[in-house]
Formats: C-alpha cells, sequence, structure tokens
C-alpha cells in the first residue's frame, strides 16, 4: 500500500482519509484510537522504525465513515476535484516559471 500512497502523491491523485476506528473489531468492540500512535512509536519487526504511509507534508481531508456510500461517492469526488485544481496550478506556475526565464534571455 505505501508503493500506491507514494505513487498517487507524485502524481497529484486526491487523496481522502477515512476514519474507521469507531466500527467494532471482530470481539464487537471499538478499536483503540491511540493504537496507531503506538504503532508509530514502535519498531516494525526488522527493527526499523514505523513510518507513516502519507509524509506530513501532504494534506488531505479526513471524515468519519458513517455509512452513507452516497457521502462517500461525494467526498471522492471532492478529492479528485481538489486535485485537479492542485494540477492545474502547478502547470500554471510552471508555465509562468518558463516564460519568466525566456524573457529574461
Amino acid at each position: 500500500m505505501q508503493y500506491e500512497i507514494s505513487k498517487s502523491i507524485e502524481q497529484g491523485n486526491g487523496l481522502l482519509g477515512i476514519y474507521i476506528h469507531h466500527l467494532k473489531d471482530r470481539p464487537n468492540s471499538p478499536r483503540d484510537p491511540l493504537a496507531d500512535l503506538y504503532n508509530f512509536l514502535q519498531l516494525d519487526l526488522n527493527g526499523t522504525p514505523y513510518v507513516p504511509s502519507v509524509p506530513r507534508s501532504v494534506e488531505f481531508p479526513v471524515y468519519k465513515w458513517d455509512g452513507d456510500v452516497k457521502r462517500f461517492a461525494r467526498e471522492i469526488e471532492a478529492a479528485g476535484k481538489r486535485a485537479d485544481i492542485e494540477r492545474d496550478r502547478r502547470i500554471r506556475d510552471e508555465l509562468l516559471r518558463r516564460l519568466a526565464l525566456r524573457d529574461r534571455r
């Protein structure tokens, strides 16, 4: 999954976090919301510190899963639109940078 997240960030795809910690585990108890913090502070099986999947510098919205599939679809669509806007901004900025360099010559 780390590879797919890295590639999505590299390609400028929209990211969307879904908070599911309130859902019940198999023993029918809610997941400990601090478990991810505990995992972050621990080492993996190879002794390497656990690293979050998404770099802290990458911003993306997170919402709490409520079972509303239509809302989920809207959130996915909104993430795509945000990514399109950001991609267009980067392209525009790069074109303006190149024009400015060309004009200096």
